[in-house]
């Protein structure tokens, strides 16, 4: 497996909407990259996918030629990149989509950024809720749900722009195997950015809450005590392992918050703006468009940068290219950053 050096630099490729209706607001990704990175190396690739019928505000058109599409969407690039005036941004690239659909748009941005050896994806959050989100959709959720490569969701509301430098990563886990090997993979960012990790668990009671007349027998004080002490003892183990790999980490257990995304959210408040959330992603498509997870809640309300890591990498970028191979797109292998 490929590790960072500290001399490498990070291969980043940037999603970015040539057509956004306000364009500047997606800058907050970029300026989430400096705080992240700092003065270690890196390279941001922007890459926006075009489809024909897209609505020029400027003409007050819709877009029915490729001619004309690409030079609208180049000229909206050029306007909102001129005030960027940083060595790691290269120039944009434009993609014609192949489908009408966003599932479409992320698997060809995707395709792209993995033949062009990308390690690491940004993308903005357009922070919609409810009954918009359902009718517009979100291509940064289908982006997370595809990539086989860690993607980073930087929310328009980010406050990440009101500090210098990101000073510590917040790692929620459950313990999992899935998680623990997320929590291995932000470990090596760790270590390249030289940054200590938090990890964080919220004890989850064994029974429901729930108002009478439904009552459940109370757990003792001994059972509570024990699992607890479970817990560190694997919190323990887990910063062990970051200690050999150079990297510190401190154990938040959590038994007050109402819930798993509400213990998270103020966690992340009482860490402050310098913080980066780093999550496992929900490995398994129909699960987590059906059941929802807490990854997918936390990437519409949180406001620091969030970093998605899919927990067995390998196995998912081998589906993704056997996908993007059927689909007509040719892959290379694209070396991890981390």
């Amino acid at each position: 497996k490929g590790r960072c050096t500290e001399n490498a630099a990070a291969s980043i490729f940037w999603a970015v909407d040539a057509f956004h209706e306000k364009p500047s607001a997606q800058l907050h990704c970029f300026e989430a990259l400096t705080k992240l990175f700092g003065k270690r190396k890196f390279s941001v690739k922007p890459v926006s996918v075009l489809s024909l019928g897209r609505y020029n505000p400027e003409t007050m058109e819709f877009s029915e030629e490729w001619p004309d599409l690409y030079v609208a969407a180049q000229k909206h690039l050029d306007k909102l990149f001129s005030v960027v005036k940083h060595p790691a941004l290269q120039p944009p690239t434009l993609l014609r989509q192949k489908g009408s659909s966003i599932y479409a748009a992320a698997q060809q941005f995707l395709a792209f950024a993995t033949q062009h050896n990308a390690q690491l994806l940004v993308v903005g959050s357009h922070a919609r809720q409810g009954l918009e989100r359902v009718l517009m959709g979100s291509f940064s959720e289908s982006l997370v749900l595809q990539s086989p490569l860690p993607v980073l969701v930087v929310n328009p509301l980010s406050k990440a722009k009101t500090v210098k430098r990101i000073k510590k990563i917040l790692f929620p886990t459950d313990f999992s195997t899935a998680s623990n090997q997320a929590f291995s993979r932000t470990t090596l960012l760790a270590k390249a950015l030289n940054i200590p990790i938090e990890l964080y668990h919220r004890v989850q009671y064994l029974y429901p809450d729930v108002a009478p007349p439904f009552f459940y027998p109370a757990v003792s004080a001994d059972s509570l005590r024990d699992a607890r002490t479970d817990l560190t003892k694997q919190a323990t183990q887990w910063q062990t392992y970051a200690k050999t790999q150079g990297v510190r980490v401190t154990f938040r257990l959590d038994s007050h918050s109402a819930s798993p995304l509400q213990g998270v959210l103020a966690e992340l408040k009482k860490l402050g703006p310098a913080t980066m959330l780093s999550i496992a992603s929900q490995s398994n498509r129909a699960e987590a468009i059906l059941l929802g997870s807490l990854t997918r809640k936390i990437l519409r309300t949180a406001t620091s940068p969030v970093l998605v890591m899919h927990p067995d990498q390998e196995s998912v970028a081998k589906r993704f290219a056997t996908e993007a191979k059927l689909a007509g797109y040719h892959l290379s292998a694209s070396p991890p950053f981390f």
